[in-house]
């Protein structure tokens, strides 16, 4: 990736991606997809760049986001990892993402979408309550050929894992177009920890050392949201508890009308990790309404699991 050819794409096709301009740094803008990319799988490698990337009017890159992770077994351009391969497995934190980076003397915070949202000002809230603005200058001042990224949970932001009010470090990126994030092994997730505790005074996300086989049978039965996996060869995914997706789907879908009317667009106002159960609901469409409110819970957490064994 270089500057040059994503600057053609954005230009090119502003109905996957807008450039947003910020009002708080008339100089910088945010690339970020739009939500047709997610209900019709339309990601590729430019659009993969678009998910908070912090860039200025000559697109020189500012912050540096990760880049999209895919959900393991659900999406087309998810990796693929042997069952016997070892993992390093982050827990999946309940909040929103948070980009923290040095520029032009100060801290820039930014969200997946804005830098200047109410989500910021969350952010800089919660950031506040683990140590001094002035102490988190010098933190970032002092590694500032990084981004650092988080994830923030705010008492105004409820999700449906409850999670400890502040920030969580999740990693860092080198402030270049083709960096990557290295988290794999106890060296790089004991060195998280320590970033997290001697250089943010914040929480981390508890790390775990398995096979990707061992992790998909843990997955099953844990009560959070989940797992970010690591692999050596630099793989990534994301990979959702059943407990998790079942409660958030019900949270969310309290009745089945919209499932029921073939006609109805759901998944443009669904997760993507939710497609593919909508499409077996509906060929099963007879089958799902048939069934009591306890029955279709479990009719979709049998769902989930068979696909976390994909």
């Amino acid at each position: 990736m270089n500057k040059e050819s994503l600057k053609t794409f954005v230009e090119e096709n502003p109905k996957l991606v807008t450039n947003r301009p910020s009002t708080s740094y008339p100089e910088l803008s945010v690339l970020k997809y739009s939500k047709q990319v997610f209900y019709k799988n339309l990601w590729n490698d430019y659009l993969e760049y678009c998910r908070g990337t912090v860039i200025d009017k000559d697109y020189n890159l500012i912050s540096a986001p990760p880049l999209k992770i895919y959900n393991y077994g659900v999406e087309e351009r998810s990796p693929k990892i042997d069952p016997e391969t070892k993992v390093t497995a982050y827990r999946k934190v309940n909040g929103f993402l948070v980009c923290l980076t040095w520029y032009n003397k100060d801290i820039l915070v930014s969200t997946t979408g804005s830098l200047d949202s109410d989500f910021v000002g969350y952010a800089k809230e919660m950031m506040l309550t683990h140590m001094k603005w002035e102490d988190w200058q010098i933190a970032l001042n002092t590694n500032s050929d990084y981004t650092f990224f988080f994830e923030c949970v705010h008492p105004e932001d409820p999700h449906v894992i409850p999670e400890k009010n502040g920030m969580y470090l999740l990693g860092f990126r080198e402030k270049s177009w083709d960096s990557e994030i290295k988290l794999y092994g106890t060296e790089m997730a004991d060195m998280l920890k320590d970033f997290a505790k001697d250089t943010f005074n914040c929480f981390y996300a508890e790390s775990y050392h398995m096979t990707m086989v061992e992790l998909q049978s843990t997955v099953k039965s844990v009560k959070h949201e989940g797992y970010v996996v690591y692999a050596e060869d630099g793989k990534c995914a994301k990979i959702k508890s059943p407990w998790y997706l079942v409660n958030k789907w019900v949270a969310r879908n309290p009745n089945t009308d919209k499932l029921v009317d073939l006609k109805n667009d759901i998944k443009k106002n669904v997760d993507e990790e939710y497609y593919g159960l909508i499409d077996t609901i509906r060929l099963n469409i007879e089958e799902y309404t048939a069934l009591s409110e306890q029955d279709r819970l479990q009719w979709v957490r049998r769902y989930f699991e068979k696909e976390i064994k994909k």
